[in-house]
Protein backbone atom coordinates (compact mmCIF):
# COMPACT_ATOMS: atom_id res chain seq x y z
CA UNK A 1 0.00 0.00 0.00
CA UNK A 2 2.87 2.38 0.78
CA UNK A 3 4.32 1.75 -2.69
CA UNK A 4 0.96 2.61 -4.24
CA UNK A 5 0.87 5.84 -2.26
CA UNK A 6 4.18 6.87 -3.80
CA UNK A 7 3.26 5.79 -7.33
CA UNK A 8 2.14 8.92 -9.27
CA UNK A 9 0.20 6.85 -11.80
CA UNK A 10 -1.86 5.33 -8.99
CA UNK A 11 -2.49 8.79 -7.53
CA UNK A 12 -3.61 10.05 -10.93
CA UNK A 13 -5.98 7.10 -11.38
CA UNK A 14 -7.45 7.73 -7.95
CA UNK A 15 -8.05 11.40 -8.76
CA UNK A 16 -9.86 10.45 -11.96
CA UNK A 17 -11.93 7.86 -10.10
CA UNK A 18 -12.88 10.45 -7.50
CA UNK A 19 -13.88 12.92 -10.20
CA UNK A 20 -16.01 10.28 -11.87
CA UNK A 21 -17.74 9.46 -8.59
CA UNK A 22 -18.39 13.15 -7.93
CA UNK A 23 -19.93 13.51 -11.38
CA UNK A 24 -22.20 10.51 -10.76
CA UNK A 25 -23.43 12.10 -7.52
CA UNK A 26 -24.06 15.38 -9.33
CA UNK A 27 -26.15 13.60 -11.96
CA UNK A 28 -28.05 11.60 -9.36
CA UNK A 29 -28.98 14.80 -7.55
CA UNK A 30 -30.82 15.92 -10.70
CA UNK A 31 -32.90 12.77 -10.69
CA UNK A 32 -32.28 9.21 -11.85
CA UNK A 33 -34.08 8.28 -15.10
CA UNK A 34 -36.35 5.20 -15.33
CA UNK A 35 -33.55 3.32 -17.13
CA UNK A 36 -31.47 3.44 -13.96
CA UNK A 37 -28.21 4.98 -12.71
CA UNK A 38 -25.95 2.98 -15.03
CA UNK A 39 -27.81 4.30 -18.06
CA UNK A 40 -27.69 7.82 -16.61
CA UNK A 41 -23.91 7.77 -16.20
CA UNK A 42 -23.21 5.97 -19.48
CA UNK A 43 -25.14 8.58 -21.46
CA UNK A 44 -23.76 11.65 -19.72
CA UNK A 45 -21.59 13.39 -22.38
CA UNK A 46 -18.65 14.28 -20.07
CA UNK A 47 -18.62 10.77 -18.57
CA UNK A 48 -18.85 9.18 -22.00
CA UNK A 49 -16.06 11.50 -23.10
CA UNK A 50 -13.96 10.51 -20.09
CA UNK A 51 -14.16 6.85 -21.11
CA UNK A 52 -13.28 7.70 -24.71
CA UNK A 53 -10.39 9.84 -23.51
CA UNK A 54 -9.11 6.90 -21.44
CA UNK A 55 -9.08 4.63 -24.47
CA UNK A 56 -7.98 7.09 -27.17
CA UNK A 57 -5.96 9.85 -25.50
CA UNK A 58 -4.66 8.84 -22.07
CA UNK A 59 -1.81 6.83 -23.55
CA UNK A 60 -0.06 10.16 -24.19
CA UNK A 61 -1.92 12.87 -22.25
CA UNK A 62 -1.91 13.09 -18.46
CA UNK A 63 -4.26 15.11 -16.26
CA UNK A 64 -2.41 16.56 -13.29
CA UNK A 65 0.72 14.47 -13.85
CA UNK A 66 1.13 10.88 -12.78
CA UNK A 67 3.74 9.36 -15.08
CA UNK A 68 6.31 10.03 -17.79
CA UNK A 69 5.17 12.75 -20.18
CA UNK A 70 4.61 12.05 -23.86
CA UNK A 71 2.30 14.96 -24.68
CA UNK A 72 0.90 18.01 -22.87
CA UNK A 73 -0.74 17.53 -19.50
CA UNK A 74 -4.32 18.73 -19.89
CA UNK A 75 -5.20 19.93 -16.38
CA UNK A 76 -6.52 23.47 -16.81
CA UNK A 77 -6.77 23.13 -20.60
CA UNK A 78 -7.40 26.55 -22.27
CA UNK A 79 -7.66 28.39 -18.95
CA UNK A 80 -5.81 31.68 -18.50
CA UNK A 81 -3.20 29.97 -16.34
CA UNK A 82 -2.79 27.25 -19.00
CA UNK A 83 -2.07 29.94 -21.62
CA UNK A 84 0.39 31.73 -19.33
CA UNK A 85 2.38 28.55 -18.74
CA UNK A 86 2.39 27.79 -22.46
CA UNK A 87 3.82 31.22 -23.19
CA UNK A 88 6.25 31.15 -20.28
CA UNK A 89 7.86 27.82 -21.15
CA UNK A 90 6.37 25.62 -23.89
CA UNK A 91 9.27 23.16 -23.57
CA UNK A 92 8.38 22.08 -20.04
CA UNK A 93 8.16 18.27 -19.90
CA UNK A 94 4.44 18.49 -19.14
CA UNK A 95 3.90 20.71 -22.19
CA UNK A 96 5.64 20.08 -25.51
CA UNK A 97 9.02 19.09 -24.10
CA UNK A 98 8.58 15.43 -25.05
CA UNK A 99 7.10 16.06 -28.50
CA UNK A 100 8.25 17.04 -32.00
CA UNK A 101 7.27 20.61 -31.12
CA UNK A 102 10.09 21.00 -28.60
CA UNK A 103 12.12 24.07 -29.47
CA UNK A 104 9.63 25.34 -32.06
CA UNK A 105 8.29 28.15 -29.86
CA UNK A 106 10.26 30.76 -27.94
CA UNK A 107 10.49 30.44 -24.17
CA UNK A 108 9.12 33.88 -23.32
CA UNK A 109 9.75 33.42 -19.62
CA UNK A 110 13.38 34.20 -20.48
CA UNK A 111 12.51 37.30 -22.51
CA UNK A 112 9.46 38.97 -21.01
CA UNK A 113 8.60 40.35 -17.60
CA UNK A 114 5.75 38.56 -15.80
CA UNK A 115 3.35 41.45 -16.40
CA UNK A 116 3.95 41.31 -20.16
CA UNK A 117 3.41 37.55 -20.17
CA UNK A 118 0.18 38.17 -18.28
CA UNK A 119 -0.98 40.76 -20.84
CA UNK A 120 -0.07 38.50 -23.76
CA UNK A 121 -1.83 35.54 -22.16
CA UNK A 122 -4.99 37.57 -21.57
CA UNK A 123 -5.08 38.55 -25.23
CA UNK A 124 -4.60 34.97 -26.45
CA UNK A 125 -7.08 33.61 -23.88
CA UNK A 126 -9.71 36.08 -25.11
CA UNK A 127 -9.41 34.75 -28.67
CA UNK A 128 -12.25 32.29 -28.14
CA UNK A 129 -14.32 35.39 -28.82
CA UNK A 130 -12.29 36.99 -31.65
CA UNK A 131 -14.44 40.11 -31.92
CA UNK A 132 -13.93 40.88 -28.23
CA UNK A 133 -10.22 40.14 -28.41
CA UNK A 134 -9.81 42.68 -31.21
CA UNK A 135 -12.05 45.38 -29.73
CA UNK A 136 -11.52 45.23 -25.95
CA UNK A 137 -9.25 48.15 -24.95
CA UNK A 138 -8.09 46.30 -21.83
CA UNK A 139 -6.33 43.80 -24.14
CA UNK A 140 -4.37 46.43 -26.08
CA UNK A 141 -1.07 45.76 -24.30
CA UNK A 142 -1.37 42.07 -25.13
CA UNK A 143 -2.17 42.85 -28.76
CA UNK A 144 0.92 45.07 -29.01
CA UNK A 145 3.10 42.46 -27.30
CA UNK A 146 1.85 39.76 -29.67
CA UNK A 147 3.08 41.83 -32.62
CA UNK A 148 6.30 43.13 -31.06
CA UNK A 149 7.79 39.87 -29.80
CA UNK A 150 7.24 37.94 -33.02
CA UNK A 151 4.18 35.82 -32.23
CA UNK A 152 2.56 36.90 -35.51
CA UNK A 153 5.45 35.40 -37.47
CA UNK A 154 4.23 31.88 -36.65
CA UNK A 155 0.63 32.33 -35.48
CA UNK A 156 -2.11 33.72 -37.69
CA UNK A 157 -4.99 35.65 -36.13
CA UNK A 158 -7.17 35.82 -39.20
CA UNK A 159 -9.67 33.04 -39.89
CA UNK A 160 -8.03 30.49 -42.20
CA UNK A 161 -4.59 32.12 -41.99
CA UNK A 162 -2.08 29.25 -42.03
CA UNK A 163 1.46 29.77 -40.73
CA UNK A 164 4.09 27.51 -39.18
CA UNK A 165 2.33 27.45 -35.79
CA UNK A 166 -1.34 26.97 -34.89
CA UNK A 167 -3.79 29.59 -36.04
CA UNK A 168 -5.14 31.48 -33.00
CA UNK A 169 -8.15 33.19 -34.57
CA UNK A 170 -10.64 31.60 -32.14
CA UNK A 171 -8.20 29.73 -29.90
CA UNK A 172 -10.01 27.78 -27.19
CA UNK A 173 -13.49 28.05 -28.71
CA UNK A 174 -15.69 25.01 -29.31
CA UNK A 175 -15.06 25.30 -33.03
CA UNK A 176 -11.30 25.40 -32.46
CA UNK A 177 -11.36 22.42 -30.10
CA UNK A 178 -13.46 20.28 -32.44
CA UNK A 179 -11.28 21.08 -35.46
CA UNK A 180 -8.13 20.39 -33.45
CA UNK A 181 -9.41 16.99 -32.35
CA UNK A 182 -10.62 16.12 -35.83
CA UNK A 183 -7.30 16.84 -37.51
CA UNK A 184 -4.41 18.24 -35.42
CA UNK A 185 -2.07 17.78 -38.39
CA UNK A 186 -4.06 20.21 -40.55
CA UNK A 187 -2.15 23.30 -41.79
CA UNK A 188 -4.10 25.55 -39.42
CA UNK A 189 -2.92 23.58 -36.40
CA UNK A 190 0.30 21.63 -35.86
CA UNK A 191 0.86 20.51 -39.45
CA UNK A 192 3.88 18.28 -40.01
CA UNK A 193 4.91 18.72 -36.37
CA UNK A 194 1.81 16.98 -35.04
CA UNK A 195 2.24 13.64 -33.32
CA UNK A 196 -1.46 13.27 -32.51
CA UNK A 197 -3.81 11.09 -34.58
CA UNK A 198 -6.76 12.61 -36.40
CA UNK A 199 -9.77 11.68 -34.29
CA UNK A 200 -12.14 12.06 -37.23
CA UNK A 201 -10.74 8.75 -38.51
CA UNK A 202 -11.26 7.01 -35.15
CA UNK A 203 -14.36 8.54 -33.57
CA UNK A 204 -17.84 9.50 -34.74
CA UNK A 205 -18.95 13.16 -34.58
CA UNK A 206 -21.03 12.34 -31.49
CA UNK A 207 -18.03 10.72 -29.83
CA UNK A 208 -15.85 13.73 -30.60
CA UNK A 209 -18.54 15.93 -29.04
CA UNK A 210 -18.43 13.76 -25.92
CA UNK A 211 -14.63 14.07 -25.69
CA UNK A 212 -15.04 17.83 -26.05
CA UNK A 213 -17.55 17.85 -23.20
CA UNK A 214 -15.09 15.98 -21.02
CA UNK A 215 -12.14 18.23 -21.93
CA UNK A 216 -14.20 21.26 -20.94
CA UNK A 217 -14.45 19.85 -17.41
CA UNK A 218 -10.65 20.05 -17.16
CA UNK A 219 -10.42 23.83 -17.54
CA UNK A 220 -11.13 24.62 -13.85
CA UNK A 221 -8.43 22.20 -12.65
CA UNK A 222 -5.11 23.58 -11.35
CA UNK A 223 -2.50 23.76 -14.10
CA UNK A 224 0.32 21.26 -13.65
CA UNK A 225 3.52 23.27 -13.40
CA UNK A 226 7.18 22.49 -13.98
CA UNK A 227 8.13 22.48 -10.33
CA UNK A 228 5.37 19.97 -9.63
CA UNK A 229 6.61 17.75 -12.43
CA UNK A 230 10.10 17.60 -10.89
CA UNK A 231 9.00 16.36 -7.46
Amino acid sequence: MSDDARDPSVSSARRESARGAARAKELAARGIPPEGPAFMVANDPPERGRRLFASECAGCHTIGGGREYKAPDLAGLFSLEWVKEQIRDPDQPQRFGATKLRGKMDTFGKRLAPERIDALARFVHARRDPARAEADPSLEEGRRTFARVGCAECHGLGAGEAKDGPNLHDYGSDRYLRALLEDPGAPLYFGKHSGMPAMRTRLTPDEIAAVMAYLRTLEPLPVHRQQQARR
